[in-house]
């Protein structure tokens, strides 16, 4: 069920006069019921996936909680250090066990869902098969919703909080229904309190998040998928029948498209989630005005950079194996700092281009952006004087965006390999973008007028908010507006619905672009 549907607007209004009208010791129960209705709306089938994960992972954290309570029980009254030791290490290695015994069965469901396919079809080239491809059906969210239980659960083993007792919570904290098709992948410890407390019904908190709603609203229905009309057939079909120049403007766009459609879903979702009082994770702070491309990934969605930092980099970086190379390389401070860095940062990208989806096109583009990672790292020390001794000239606004322009440029070609989603396709991306015919160009400029023009307006305010945004020392527009006289409010609020609803793109699907993943 997708937000920009009237199906989900009745359901979300059921949700949130029920939520406020019922009494407050039962408002979490509400919205786990809310949650399982809404996600067995998107496909009923699927909910035995999450009920299935949320068991498991349910399950694997009471008995790390359990090993931990009889750990300390086993410790009281033991005064010899080497057996301390041994009681220490005993549970430690049975709580270990638990973890890969879920780590098994979680990321091995994700595996077979979402990569047995694209093992066969790989298996099939290489050896000359006959095609023996299986009927699977990806459940939506089930990469969001098993990275979320992975966290908590390494949370859980690693004694950040205690285990959630009540099944029926930890449910909600999964399925919660704003987050759990496509993220954010928030923090159990940070939600929590606000997911299984009660709430007043707040006006000013209410109108604050239906705003940002709507906004997110005119992103999507607006901006993204106007840029959809236009680019669709030139990405699916490689560049086939186009001119390079209209290829380089779809590539372009593509890259708006996707931050309005993806971003536009965490301004809903946030929105909503605010209405009821309970805040979720931010997850874009203004990307394309990143200097590099590690800021990049630390402002462009951000809750799965910080699940790959915390739970796969700097497990990497405290492995035995990295531990040993820092061992090896002591004589030398760079060395045995940044080989393992870039072995970690090797190992994460890799995985990150897989999460994207199970083909090369998504690998590749993982591979490109980590290649970019790992370059900034291996030359840092040499950034690092450049800046000290020309510190005008990097500190200067023309070099400031020249970095932004440079970031967006490395992005954008990037999308060379992630729209397509097939290799083949993205060669026929590249290859079409040499070949420049500018009357074919200007065909297609005129074919696409009304929608660009529409995309051009539109995105001058997003493009303008994000600048707005990104300076941080002004109060957040959304105050600024209800700051403003009543006659000034809801003019601002007309013109938004009215743009929503007249200039909305009615013949493009209401699927998001993260939901495939």
């Amino acid at each position: 069920m997708s937000f920009t549907t009237l199906k989900f607007l009745i359901f979300f209004a059921i949700v949130f006069w029920g939520y406020f009208l019922i009494p407050k010791r039962f408002q979490w129960a509400w919205l786990l019921v809310g949650s399982l209705v809404f996600y067995a709306f998107s496909a009923w089938w699927a909910i035995f996936y999450l009920l299935g994960t949320i068991t498991v992972s349910y399950g694997c954290a009471r008995w790390i909680q359990s090993l931990s309570l009889k750990q300390k029980e086993s410790l009281v009254g033991v005064k010899d250090k080497n057996e301390k030791s041994k009681i220490k290490a005993s549970f430690e290695r049975k709580k270990k066990w638990v973890v890969v015994l879920a780590l098994v069965l979680l990321v091995g469901l994700l595996v077979v869902v979402k990569y047995t396919n694209f093992i066969l079809k790989n298996v099939e080239s290489v050896f000359h098969l006959d095609s023996f491809a299986l009927d699977i059906v990806m459940p939506v969210g089930l990469s969001f919703y098993i990275f979320q239980n992975i966290g908590y659960l390494i949370d859980v083993y690693r004694g950040q909080y205690e285990a959630e007792k009540n099944y029926f919570k930890f449910a909600l904290y999964i399925s919660y229904f704003p987050h759990v098709l496509q993220g954010p992948l928030d923090d159990y410890e940070a939600v929590s309190a606000e997911l299984y407390g009660t709430h007043e019904f707040d006006y000013a908190r209410v109108v604050s998040g239906a705003k940002r709603a709507a906004w997110g609203f005119f992103k999507k229905l607006v901006i993204a998928n106007q840029i959809s009309v236009v680019i669709d057939g030139v990405i699916k079909s490689g560049g086939t029948g186009h001119e390079g120049l209209s290829i380089m403007l779809s590539v372009v766009l593509y890259a708006f498209w996707i931050y309005a459609d993806f971003s536009g879903y965490m301004d809903m979702a946030i929105g909503m989630s605010k209405m009821l009082g309970i805040p979720i994770a931010e997850n874009f702070d203004s990307p394309y005005l990143s200097k590099n491309i590690a800021e990049y990934w630390r402002r462009w969605h951000i809750t799965l950079g910080a699940w790959f930092r915390n739970y796969v980099f700097y497990s990497v970086l405290r492995s035995s194996w990295c531990t040993a190379i820092r061992k090896k390389f002591k004589k030398s401070k760079y060395l045995a700092s940044t080989v393992p860095t870039v072995l970690a940062l090797a190992i994460v990208w890799l995985l990150i281009g897989m999460w994207h989806g199970a083909a090369w096109s998504y690998i590749m583009h993982g591979i490109y952006h980590g290649g970019f990672i790992i370059l900034g790292t291996i030359l840092d020390p040499v950034y690092d004087k450049l800046h000290k001794k020309f510190p005008k000239f990097y500190g200067s606004k023309f070099m400031s965006a020249f970095r932004v322009v440079r970031t967006f440029t490395i992005v954008t070609i990037g999308y060379y390999f992630f729209a397509t989603g097939a290799p083949s396709l993205s060669l026929s991306l590249l290859k079409g973008s040499c070949h420049i015919y500018l009357a074919g160009f200007v065909q297609f400029l005129s074919n696409n007028l009304r929608e660009l023009i529409i995309i051009g307006i539109s995105l001058i305010f997003l493009i303008y908010m994000d600048f707005y945004n990104a300076k941080g020392d002004k109060p957040p527009l959304g105050d600024v507006v209800a700051r403003q006289k009543t006659w000034v409010r809801w003019t601002l609020y007309f013109v938004l619905l009215f743009a929503i609803l007249f200039f909305r793109a009615y013949d493009v699907g209401d699927a998001f672009a993260y939901f495939r993943f």
